[in-house]
């Protein structure tokens, strides 16, 4: 297997990659299923993930970086499917929330009416 040195010296190899690829790939499984779950989910840390893979597949040689090819393209069409799921979910909760404050409104102008 052939290994390129990193700008930090630290060398990179397919299985490094293939560790990453992991990481980044639980998380978006792990974040969907919340998402099915409706429970809200924290995606800050996938984008530091995401940069660390990035950063090993351009570091490594180009054999290693060719037989992951795959498996990054699977993690871009894992993310989008990530992104339009987000995307409803923000959907729903705000208009749920728009939903509430309305309620809430006409609940206290009802009250409020009452009073004089």
């Amino acid at each position: 297997m052939m290994n390129t040195e990193t700008s930090n010296t630290e060398t990179v190899d397919q299985a490094m990659i293939e560790k990453e690829i992991g990481k980044v790939s639980a998380f978006i499984d792990t974040a969907r299923k919340h998402i099915k779950e409706d429970k809200m989910v924290d995606v800050v840390a996938l984008e530091e993930k995401v940069r660390s893979l990035c950063s090993k597949v351009k570091d490594s040689s180009d054999k290693d970086s060719e037989s992951v090819r795959p498996a990054i393209i699977k993690i871009r069409e894992d993310l989008d499917r990530l992104d339009k799921e987000l995307t409803r979910q923000f959907k729903r909760v705000t208009a749920s929330m728009a939903g509430s404050t309305r309620n809430h409104a006409t609940a206290a102008y009802a009250k409020s009416g009452d009073d004089v």
